[in-house]
């Protein structure tokens, strides 16, 4: 398993493969003996063509944000009567 060239042909079956969003892996099991996940990574790299999924071309395609959820305002007590402590005071003497 040696360094073998890419033939022209071999690089058009590379660009159909990678057309139809095949991985690396399932490219080298079709170009047979002599090609590795890692040799068509490296000419798929060289030639910048984009491997697996198709490449979304639209914003829309992207992964969208989740949207930020305001936390509920915590819910906070109403005093209605609040009663004072008061010392005891004696009756005043006289």
């Amino acid at each position: 398993m040696g360094n073998q060239p890419w033939s022209e042909a071999d690089v058009a079956k590379l660009r159909d493969m990678a057309a139809k969003g095949m991985t690396s892996r399932e490219i080298a099991r079709e170009l047979g003996e002599g090609f590795t996940r890692n040799s068509v990574i490296g000419k798929t790299q060289r030639l910048g063509i984009w491997l697996g999924r198709p490449k979304p071309s639209e914003p829309e395609q992207l992964i969208k944000p989740k949207p930020v959820v305001e936390p509920a305002p915590i819910p906070t007590a109403t005093i209605y009567h609040l009663k004072t402590k008061t010392r005891y005071q004696p009756p005043p003497q006289g």
